[in-house]
């Protein structure tokens, strides 16, 4: 469309199931030349607001963080099961040693559905304990080892909140817990840390959960992080990239558009 000495180019509609970045349409002066579907002028431009035919974006299947099937340059699916050793991450955490040991109660997901296969706890527990704990544990994550300070002693595990309602217990779970404490003999404590609101743990307790009750667990002490759940967590990382991208700022905008 031509306007005096001013030309108009309207991107093509966006079909559905693609995206575009931007809206709505380039005012320039000059003479215009495609460029790979992206309408370029050679003069002084003025814009607004941009938009880009949405053949210059992959559909988002085709994005790197989206994609099911690899390229050919990269591997097969199932090649993929064998680019990362778990084992190998425990040996450089000097695993197996006096207090930690490699088990496989959990070798064909039996236990927990949700773990790996090779999983390290106490040495000094045996799988009835870590059978018993797992009953006591929400989806049946029981605590097991997920870093080891380089000094050998100092652990860090995850679990899921355990089924303790208002009064349940599990011998089973406090002798695991106390295997965990007793696994750095630098400490007697027991830190609990649970990243959940307080309020949301003790609520819990009406259906069945909760949290590490301190008076059943030996020389434990349990902080709350007050960390929402995942969709408010969710939702507050979305807010945050709205909020720092505009159409003033288009590398930015496509930024968000490709997470």
């Amino acid at each position: 469309m031509v306007a005096g000495d001013q030309q108009s180019f309207h991107a093509p509609i966006v079909p559905p199931g693609y995206w575009s970045p931007c809206s709505l349409l380039v005012w320039n002066q000059g003479f215009l030349t495609p460029l790979g579907g992206l309408t370029v002028s050679t003069g002084t431009v003025k814009a607004t607001d941009i938009r880009f035919p949405s053949s210059q974006f992959p559909h988002v299947s085709a994005l790197p963080c989206y994609q099911f099937v690899p390229p050919d340059c990269y591997w097969s699916q199932e090649e993929g099961w064998s680019t990362f050793s778990l084992k190998s991450q425990y040996d450089r955490f000097g695993l197996p040693n006096y207090f930690w040991s490699l088990t496989n109660v959990n070798e064909n997901f039996e236990i927990c559905d949700t773990y790996p296969r090779v999983l390290y706890v106490p040495s000094m527990v045996s799988k009835n304990i870590l059978y018993g704990s797992s009953r006591f544990r929400s989806r049946g994550r029981f605590p097991v080892l997920t870093y080891l300070h380089p000094n050998g002693k100092s652990a860090l595990c995850r679990s899921s909140q355990p089924l303790a309602g208002f009064s349940s217990k599990s011998t089973e779970d406090q002798v695991l817990l106390e295997a965990i404490r007793n696994s750095n003999p630098d400490s007697n404590i027991l830190y609990v840390v649970d990243t959940r609101p307080a309020i949301n743990a003790f609520t819990n307790r009406a259906q069945g959960k909760g949290y590490e009750d301190t008076n059943v667990y030996r020389n434990a002490v349990i902080q709350f992080f007050d960390i929402e759940n995942i969709h408010v967590v969710r939702s507050s990382l979305e807010k945050l990239l709205k909020g720092m991208c505009t159409v003033k700022h288009l590398s930015c905008m496509l930024c968000f558009c490709m997470i």
